[in-house]
């Protein structure tokens, strides 16, 4: 439960004022770069993607338990084979449509050292910050109010795109829960990132380039609409079936013998 002596003790009120800090203070940084030329607007948001992501990495690492092993490893705890392979499937299409994108739109993405760049930062400065912030930091300080921590990580999440406009706040919103229900589910923040990421680059790269253009109403409406369904489903496919952690995979003891009689195990 959470009350106002939890709040204010350390362990769960640094967390969550850093949380809320470095996202008003990015939505500033943002909305003051915005105004700026392009070559200086670029170098601001580069170093606040930086900065993002070495205090959130302090932060997190911090944190009471966690693991680099299970948030950057290849499995997490409690996320069900059957999420996964959906999770897989949509992460591969992602994958082809970034490929398309880069292989067929001349002049979409920087030849060289600039795809990489481009890659290395939807990936490290933009998708792993909000992971690790988001469905990281803030979850984990209220993993004993689940439906708070997701409904704060989401709200959190909206406001940190408030320069996007007032309509798309409910699209973030949606995106945040459902990227919230994914971790809830037991995908680690590298998994989070990774899908993240494509998301972001699908979207904001390579569907543009191909045409793919639907009204500012329609896409204000029925995306939050959409993202809200799958968090549903996510949610419904999580519960279904899941997989224990590998900790929880050992052998009970076998019961103490005495005098050669066997104890019932209580």
């Amino acid at each position: 439960m959470i009350n106002a002596k939890s709040v204010l003790s350390g362990k769960l009120f640094i967390p969550l004022a850093f949380a809320v800090l470095i996202t008003v203070m990015s939505v500033l940084v943002v909305a003051y770069a915005n105004s700026l030329p392009s070559g200086a607007r670029t170098i601001i948001l580069y170093t606040l993607s930086a900065i993002q992501l070495g205090c959130a990495v302090l932060v997190f690492l911090r944190m009471d338990g966690v693991s680099l092993r299970r948030e950057f490893g290849l499995r997490s705890s409690v996320a069900s084979f059957r999420l996964r392979a959906i999770l897989g499937g949509t992460t591969w299409f992602l994958v082809m449509g970034m490929y398309f994108a880069l292989t067929t739109r001349s002049g979409l993405f920087p030849s060289g050292i600039g795809a990489v760049w481009q890659l290395v930062y939807f990936i490290f400065l933009i998708a792993l910050p909000e992971e690790l912030i988001f469905r990281g930091i803030i979850m984990r300080a209220l993993a004993g109010q689940i439906r708070i921590a997701m409904l704060a990580s989401a709200a959190l999440f909206s406001l940190l795109h408030l320069n996007n406009g007032l309509p798309m706040l409910p699209y973030y919103f949606a995106l945040g829960l459902l990227l919230s229900m994914l971790r809830r589910s037991g995908l680690t923040i590298a998994e989070l990132t990774i899908w993240h990421a494509m998301f972001n680059f699908v979207s904001v790269v390579a569907l543009p380039a191909e045409g793919f253009r639907v009204s500012a109403t329609s896409f204000n409406v029925v995306a939050p609409i959409f993202l809200l369904f799958m968090t549903s489903f996510v949610g419904w496919i999580s519960s279904e079936s899941t997989v224990p952690d590998e900790d929880e995979l050992v052998e009970p003891e076998k019961p103490v013998q005495r005098d050669g009689k066997a104890l019932a195990a209580t």
